[in-house]
């Protein structure tokens, strides 16, 4: 921006009213730019100081993302309880599908289950295959999903029984 040198007020009196008109529009304009320009540099700093809180709560959301996750559908424990039989004998199983990873977890022989479920819930030894896995569900879902909660890596490396899941 060019400048115009400062006009002593003698000599301005000896100019003539359309060239003195002039020297006050040109004062006038050069404050208007001056003051436009001290304005866009104080936005400049509000901006600066917005991107910095932007980026301070960015750092916040991050820190938070990584203690609320495990509540999303793909942290969800999809829970089945499953019979195997091998050689006559019947085994139960539990599948815990979470985050695409499958984990079986063996909860002993069918004979060993039913006396556990019998002695924790008075049922009958002879009770039905879909009401002994209703009851296992009942019994581990809960303490399943708390783990996942917990530390889902934990879980995923810890070899787990019946007794450790209720």
């Amino acid at each position: 921006m060019k400048n115009f040198e400062y006009i002593d007020e003698i000599t301005f009196q000896k100019l003539s009213s359309e060239q003195q008109k002039e020297i006050l529009e040109y004062r006038s304009i050069n404050g208007l730019i001056k003051r436009k320009l001290n304005s866009i540099e104080r936005k400049r700093k509000q901006i600066k100081l917005k991107q910095d809180e932007v980026k301070q709560l960015k750092k916040e959301h991050t820190r938070l993302l990584k203690k609320v996750k495990v509540y999303s559908k793909s942290y969800n424990p999809i829970i089945s309880i499953v019979p195997n039989i091998k050689k006559g004998n019947i085994y139960w199983n539990c599948n815990v599908k979470v985050r695409g990873n499958l984990k079986s977890i063996y909860l002993g022989s069918d004979k060993l289950v039913r006396k556990y479920l019998q002695e924790q819930y008075s049922t009958r030894l002879n009770i039905s295959k879909t009401k002994l896995k209703k009851l296992i569900d009942v019994e581990v879902r809960d303490k399943i999903t708390d783990m996942i909660i917990d530390d889902y890596k934990k879980f995923q490396n810890t070899t787990l029984r019946l007794e450790d899941l209720v």
